[in-house]
């Protein structure tokens, strides 16, 4: 399974209960470097909203499949890491107030670094995707 999500510097996932950022830029690279079928949380919903090809629940784990690629928001993983072989860290280069860490670290457990690409998006200057397999 291919698992994304956007964090800050210090791994901050939400923040007063809403994400961090929205990015159309972000949302696009995941979509079209993702695998099979797609799957987000409800939450997540405002973000895919123009992509048909995205589908939702409030845990997406408990819909997809292996095979699948699911983006989360405000979900731990650390549940799933045994379903997991690869991951999408997109992170915004900034420091925000936070209320969720993000609760893994694909370092430590097992994942190793493949690729890290840098792109501009639409709210901020510099996204850096880090690219994790197992």
């Amino acid at each position: 399974m291919l698992v994304a999500y956007c964090i800050d510097n210090n791994g901050g996932l939400i923040f007063n209960n809403r994400r961090l950022s929205r990015d159309k830029a972000l949302c696009d690279d995941f979509v079209s470097t993702a695998r099979n079928k797609i799957y987000a949380q409800d939450y997540s919903k405002t973000l895919f909203e123009s992509y048909f090809s995205v589908s939702y629940a409030q845990n997406p784990f408990d819909i997809s499949s292996d095979d699948d690629s699911v983006f989360i928001e405000s979900l731990a993983l650390s549940p799933y890491t045994d379903r997991i072989d690869k991951i999408y860290v997109y992170k915004w280069n900034r420091d925000y107030p936070s209320d969720m860490k993000i609760d893994i670290d694909p370092l430590a457990l097992g994942f190793k670094l493949a690729d890290t690409v840098e792109f501009k998006g639409n709210s901020h200057d510099k996204i850096s995707k880090e690219i994790y397999v197992r």
